[in-house]
């Protein structure tokens, strides 16, 4: 497999190549391809069977809003809806789009609970509209993720320009 790859990869700058450096093109136009790090943990094996599952991604009908954030709302809830600055308790489950669970409150003894104004702006735009009892999957594309840099926090990877999948419950809203 590793022969077919570089083999490929020799076609490939074959064809890209020439006589001579075009000097027309910077780096700007290079695309670098990253594979995903072997240090990433998925957490598939521990996951309860009773919560909510990652399925075929290509089936959810998400409704695209602001940054490209993608909702698909599943139950809308009827409490306290969340403000701009509001602390919450959530449950969620994190996929990448490979359906690897990252991170979950799903194995927990508790919701996890945060600042919406902390959060990364991929949450905020997916939850603004949200209210108690609401359950919701949220797509996230890198550029209000994680970004290019990715995450690398005491071994908790995301890896740079990660598409991120959330399975979110609002719990509740703590005014």
């Amino acid at each position: 497999m590793l022969l077919a790859v570089i083999a490929s990869l020799a076609v490939v700058a074959m064809a890209c190549g020439g006589d001579s450096p075009s000097s027309d093109r910077d780096l700007d136009d290079v695309i670098v391809l990253t594979p995903t790090p072997a240090e990433v943990n998925c957490l598939n094996g521990t996951y309860p069977d009773d919560a909510p599952a990652f399925g075929d991604d290509s089936m959810v009908a998400y409704e695209t809003i602001d940054s490209g954030v993608g909702v698909f709302k599943r139950e809308i809830g009827e409490g306290t809806a969340i403000k701009v600055n509001s602390n919450v308790r959530v449950h969620y489950t994190g996929f990448f789009a490979d359906g690897c669970i990252f991170d979950t409150t799903r194995t927990r003894v508790t919701e996890a609970s945060f600042q919406m104004s902390g959060l990364i702006q991929g949450w905020q735009i997916g939850m603004a509209d949200m209210k108690e009892g609401g359950k919701r999957r949220i797509k996230i594309p890198p550029e209000v993720g994680y970004g290019a840099a990715g995450l690398n926090i005491s071994g908790f990877v995301i890896p740079g320009n990660a598409t991120l999948i959330f399975e979110v419950e609002l719990v509740e809203v703590v005014e």
